[in-house]
């Protein structure tokens, strides 16, 4: 798969959380991210990679990784969806968050980020398909 693109991309929004982690300007007990400049940049970035040509959306598709394009990539503020996704999320990476972001990718899945904590450290987005099931991670 060519997932090289998607993870070039990531890792210009991962730079933005970097720059950014200390903003919060949804509820604390929210477990939906939606800090504006970070989740426009993150919902962008997924659009654009996922409308590259190059994507075999076919096989893609085939073995299970969540694919959409345009409009069909959202960013989910509901309240079910988010916290299925952090309890997905912390239960993949032995986390203890509270809150992540949350990109609805079409109907075939999502994928889910949490800034990480540590200056330096690499951001992880994780796939999951409709169900909650894990499908990839990808270092951005």
């Amino acid at each position: 798969m060519r997932l090289h693109l998607l993870r070039r991309a990531l890792g210009a929004v991962s730079v933005l959380f970097l720059l950014s982690a200390a903003v919060r300007l949804q509820a604390q007990n929210s477990p939906c991210r939606t800090e504006p400049p970070l989740a426009d940049a993150v919902v962008g970035s997924i659009r654009l990679q996922y409308s590259d040509p190059a994507i075999d959306s076919t096989a893609w598709k085939a073995s299970g990784v969540p694919f959409a394009t345009g409009d069909a990539i959202q960013l989910s503020t509901k309240r079910q969806v988010c916290n299925a996704a952090v309890t997905a999320y912390n239960a993949k990476t032995g986390a203890n968050v509270a809150s992540v972001f949350v990109a609805l990718v079409g109907d075939t899945g999502y994928m889910v980020m949490s800034p990480p904590v540590e200056p330096g450290k690499v951001m992880v987005f994780y796939l999951f398909d409709k169900h909650w099931t894990f499908v990839q991670a990808l270092a951005g």
